[in-house]
């Protein structure tokens, strides 16, 4: 059994998701008329100083961490392998130790990054944007689209741990695919439309 294990998220994982990979959302988020009152349609480089809180703030409830559903076998083989556990028969007994713990699964260290990386998709600053060709619009179905690839690839992430058992003659960490979320193409349009966006973040 082979115990190695990438690093999955680190911090401002959506700089990650714009600049970095290939590929398209496949339907694309749906957007709301408005956004914290504001209208879909308005260009952020015209909004008050009160249109631009209200948008903000509404910005940052679109990142939702998922209620992610992991076995807890799983999560504890996904545990031990992480010790350099090699032998079958250690794997197991220390495996039925975690188990009896009942702890969270969700705790373990392929999901330790989890909360912060949504955390990275909140905005963070409300400052005026010169951005005419950009709308409300355009920024939220960026941000909807990257909290909606992330949250994929860790719900697929918690059904390979769960999958894992040390009876399996190749288990190891290194079946996990921890690669990087596709870059949504709304990101993409956005990163060439409205670059400042990002240092908000």
């Amino acid at each position: 059994m082979r115990s190695s294990i990438p690093p999955f998220v680190s911090r401002g994982m959506l700089l990650i998701l714009v600049f970095s990979g290939c590929g398209k959302s496949a339907d694309g988020p749906v957007v709301p008329e408005t956004i914290g009152g504001v209208s879909k349609d308005t260009a952020v480089d015209g909004l008050d100083e009160d249109e631009r809180l209200d948008f903000c703030l509404a910005l940052r409830d679109v990142p939702s961490v998922p209620a992610l559903e992991v076995s807890m076998e799983g999560a504890c083989v996904a545990a031990v392998l992480s010790m350099d556990v090699s032998e079958q028969d250690e794997c197991a007994e220390l495996r039925d130790m975690c188990v009896e713990t009942d702890g969270d699964p969700t705790e373990f260290e392929a999901f330790s990054g989890l909360e912060q990386a949504f955390e990275d998709l909140r905005i963070r600053e409300c400052e005026p944007l010169d951005c005419p060709d950009t709308t409300a619009g355009d920024i939220y179905a960026c941000v909807s689209a990257a909290s909606n690839a992330l949250s994929s690839r860790y719900d697929q992430l918690a059904e390979e741990v769960s999958a894992l058992r040390c009876e399996d003659e190749d288990v190891s960490l290194e079946s996990l695919d921890l690669t990087e979320p596709a870059q949504p193409s709304e990101c993409m349009d956005l990163a060439e439309a409205c670059p400042g966006f990002f240092d908000l973040l």
